[in-house]
C-alpha cells in the first residue's frame, strides 16, 4: 500500500479511519467506562440502603448501561488493533506511540513526520493551508519543528487540569453520596453518617501516610544513585534516567551488548561525555559516550510502558552516528527527587548542559 521507497517521506493511506483518530477515541471511552462502572456501583449501594432492596426492574436499566460500557471498550480496542495491523501491513502508523521501526505518518496527508528509527514522540501538526508538517529541525523530523528546548504540550497542560478537577469533583461526589438521602428509602442517622466519613477519613489518612512513608524510602534509595555518580564526577551535572527498549536496542547497535543498567539509572554530563552509571560505587561507569560521537541532541518525547500503564516523558534524544546515519539513544528524564518523570523546568536544565557540549537541533 506504500507509495514509497526508502528515504521518500510520503506513504499512500489505508483508506478508512486512522489509528490516530481511534487512538483519541478509545482515550475517550477508557475515561468514560470507569465513570458508568462508578455510576453503576454507587445506585446498587444506594438501592441497598432502601427498605424494598434491589428488584429486578433496578437492575436491567443500570446493568445496560454497564454491559454498553463494556461493550464500547472492547469494540473500540478491536478497531484500534484491526486498523493498527493495516497501517503496520502498508509499511507506516500513524499512532504518535506506534512502532519505532515504522515511518510515523500524519493521518490526513501521509506525510512521513517520524522516520523508523526515531523514537522522537511525534503529533500531526495543523497549521493554515499545510494539514502535515516535517521538521527541519533534525533529520529524523520532530512535532517541535525547530523549537529547541522542551515546551508543554496543550494536551498536557489540559490533562494536569482535568486531573485536577476530577480529583475535586470525586471528594464531593463522595461526601454528597456519604451525606445524602438514598433513593426510595428514609434517610440514615446523622450521626452515623457522619461517623461513616470519620472512618473514611481516618482510613484514607492512614493510607496517605503509609504511601509518604513508602514515598520517602523509595526517593532515599533514587537519591543514592545520584549521590554515587556525583562522587565520581563531581564536576558533572547529574540527572536520573530510565533504561528503555529503545535505549538498549540503540546501545546494541553500537557495540555494547549487556550494558547492565539499572531500570533507573543515573547520568552524568561533563567533559568526558555522556556517562550511565549503576547504582554502586565504582569509578568506571556502565556506558560512555564522548562529546566527539555525538552528532546533536535533542528535546523529545517517548511513551514509556511499566506496570501495564503508558507514560510520554520528556526525553533527551542523543544521537550518535553510526554508519553515516544518526541513531537515536533517548534518556527519559527524571525529576529532581527521582520518583516522577520530569516537567519541561527540570528537563530543560538538562537540555542547557548538553548545550554547553553538543548541539542542541
Amino acid at each position: 500500500m506504500s507509495d514509497t521507497a526508502a528515504g521518500s517521506d510520503r506513504h499512500e493511506l489505508v483508506p478508512g479511519v486512522s489509528a490516530y483518530q481511534l487512538e483519541r477515541i478509545h482515550r475517550w471511552v477508557m475515561i468514560g467506562a470507569p465513570g458508568s462502572a462508578i455510576a453503576f456501583t454507587g445506585n446498587i449501594w444506594q438501592t441497598l440502603q432502601s427498605d424494598t432492596g434491589i428488584r429486578g426492574q433496578d437492575i436491567a436499566p443500570l446493568g445496560a448501561v454497564f454491559a454498553v460500557s463494556l461493550l464500547m471498550v472492547v469494540v473500540s480496542s478491536a478497531a484500534l488493533g484491526l486498523r493498527a495491523g493495516a497501517e503496520a501491513s502498508a509499511g507506516y502508523t500513524t499512532r504518535t506511540s506506534g512502532d519505532h521501526n515504522l515511518d510515523q505518518v500524519d493521518p490526513a496527508t501521509g506525510v512521513v513526520i517520524r522516520y523508523a528509527g526515531s523514537v522522537v514522540f511525534t503529533t500531526p501538526e495543523r497549521s493554515g493551508d499545510t494539514p502535515g508538517t516535517v521538521s527541519e529541525a533534525v533529520g529524523n523530523g520532530s512535532s517541535l519543528d525547530k523549537t529547541v528546548r522542551f515546551v508543554d504540550l496543550p494536551s498536557e497542560r489540559r490533562t494536569r487540569k482535568i486531573g485536577r478537577w476530577g480529583l475535586a469533583i470525586f471528594v464531593t461526589v463522595a461526601i454528597i453520596a456519604i451525606f445524602g438521602v438514598p433513593i426510595d428509602g428514609p434517610a440514615v442517622d446523622f450521626v452515623d453518617r457522619l461517623l461513616l466519613l470519620q472512618g473514611l477519613l481516618a482510613l484514607v489518612a492512614g493510607a496517605g501516610v503509609l504511601i509518604a512513608l513508602v514515598f520517602m524510602a523509595a526517593t532515599a534509595f533514587q537519591r543514592s544513585k545520584l549521590r554515587v555518580a556525583a562522587a565520581v564526577r563531581p564536576e558533572s551535572f547529574v540527572f536520573l534516567a530510565r533504561r528503555t527498549p529503545e535505549l538498549i536496542d540503540a546501545l546494541k547497535a553500537i557495540g555494547i551488548d549487556r550494558p547492565c543498567l539499572r531500570l533507573h539509572f543515573a547520568v552524568t554530563l561533563g567533559p568526558e561525555g555522556v556517562e550511565l552509571w549503576s547504582d554502586r560505587e565504582t569509578d568506571v561507569p556502565r556506558v560512555a559516550l564522548h562529546w566527539s560521537d555525538i552528532s546533536h541532541v535533542h528535546p523529545g518525547r517517548l511513551t514509556v510502558s511499566g506496570l501495564d500503564q503508558s507514560f510520554v516523558a520528556l526525553t533527551l534524544h542523543i544521537f550518535q552516528s553510526v554508519d553515516g546515519r544518526p541513531l537515536d539513544l533517548p534518556l527519559p528524564i527524571f525529576a529532581r527527587r527521582g520518583m516522577l518523570y520530569a516537567r519541561t523546568e527540570r528537563a530543560n536544565e538538562v537540555l542547557g548542559v548538553c548545550a554547553r557540549y553538543a548541539s542542541v537541533a
